[in-house]
């Protein structure tokens, strides 16, 4: 009787000829799935892309009370608290507001949070208030041993 051993170069060649075959298949597949699932799923509500189309953008710098810029300060639009930014190094900001809000909040460690009410305004530049009853809540307390060089 003959031996029975297989071939490596022919196991080779057979799993390489149904590897393009198994992918073919499972891709023609897969497609139908893919598309159904993202035609029946709404990952883009129409409606605030056309408020966002039909709204305006507002620019404005932020000062302190010395007239000097305000870095990493918080300007949201009220009512849409995902529609944010915050102020560059210069204290200066740009902002798309959708159609409909009319107010931005104004936020920043140590200053009063103010709100603004837009208008017909494109630029709007504001000047925060410190907010000195909360600075005087802050504690510093330190603990520590430091050896003394001479």
């Amino acid at each position: 009787m003959k031996n029975m051993k297989k071939n490596p170069k022919q196991n080779r060649e057979s799993s390489l000829m149904r590897s393009p075959l198994i992918l073919g298949l499972s891709m023609v597949l897969c497609i139908p799935v893919a598309y159904s699932h993202a035609k029946s799923s709404n990952i883009v509500n129409n409606e605030s892309v056309q408020s966002i189309l039909q709204g305006r953008t507002i620019k404005g710098q932020i000062i302190d009370e010395n007239n000097e810029p305000l870095i990493g300060v918080s300007v949201t639009v009220k009512g849409a608290n995902t529609i944010g930014t915050i102020t560059d190094f210069d204290g200066n900001y740009t902002l798309d507001v959708p159609a409909g809000k009319n107010s931005l909040e104004i936020s920043y460690i140590g200053y009063k949070t103010q709100e603004i009410t837009i208008g017909k305004n494109t630029q709007l530049n504001i000047k925060m208030q410190p907010d000195t009853q909360t600075l005087d809540e802050v504690v510093v307390v330190g603990y520590g041993t430091v050896k003394r060089e001479i």
